[in-house]
């Protein structure tokens, strides 16, 4: 398993911005736009100046993602907040759309060992599990 830089950077963007909107929504209940937005320009820009992937490709992923938890967010009557949907787009734009159920499995897995009870009524940091998968599945993409 070699590294090349568009994986390096890749990898580097999604720690950091993962780790930064975790910290803030286990502290705040919420988190800034611009933490979002940032890593999704910074993806989206390694994907224009790198060539790694196809451009296409890329958009329909994020926005399959983000649709995914717009309608979960509708479903679940607001368990589910903006920033889940702006970070479910980030995910896209790192994830191809295969990844998608293994990234949702692992979500749904995640919550329910570290609540052990389900889900809770009300809002509850959900970003934490969304970057702990979109780390497991990146790593299980490059493996694969």
């Amino acid at each position: 398993m070699s590294m090349d830089l568009f994986t390096f950077f890749m990898w580097a963007v999604i720690l950091i911005f993962s780790v930064i909107a975790s910290i803030q929504d286990i502290k705040e209940q919420k988190v800034w736009n611009l933490v979002i937005f940032g890593g999704i320009f910074a993806v989206f820009l390694m994907n224009l100046l790198l060539n790694r992937e196809n451009l296409l490709i890329v958009l329909l992923s994020a926005f399959v993602y983000g649709s995914f938890y717009f309608i979960a967010k509708l479903v679940s009557k607001g368990k589910f907040g903006n920033a889940d949907i702006y970070f479910g787009i980030f995910q896209g734009i790192c994830l191809p759309v295969k990844m998608l159920p293994l990234c949702v499995f692992s979500e749904v897995i995640l919550v329910l060992l570290i609540l052990n009870k389900g889900l809770k009524k009300g809002a509850f940091p959900f970003i934490p599990f969304m970057a702990t998968s979109l780390i497991i599945c990146n790593f299980l993409q490059l493996i694969i």
